[in-house]
């Protein structure tokens, strides 16, 4: 994602310890935040109906505060 913007962090929920993934908040998600609206616009405009390992890649904006508290959903 750097070549659209600035990546300022990046968090991707994991598996539990035991493999399980059910229950999991965000799991399949891919939470990116960037420098600054201009570089998340581009980015988002860039990767619009790209796939990735076989399967089309969505976008939206996700809250600041959400992702400022870690609550992923």
């Amino acid at each position: 994602m750097e070549r659209h913007g600035t990546v300022v962090s990046v968090h991707t929920p994991k598996p539990r310890k035991n493999g399980e993934t059910q229950g999991v908040s965000g799991f399949g998600k891919v939470y990116i935040r960037f420098n600054s609206t201009k570089d998340a616009e581009k980015a988002r405009h860039e990767i619009y109906k790209r796939k990735f390992n076989g399967r089309f890649v969505d976008s939206m904006y996700y809250p600041d505060e959400k992702f400022d508290k870690g609550i992923f959903d």
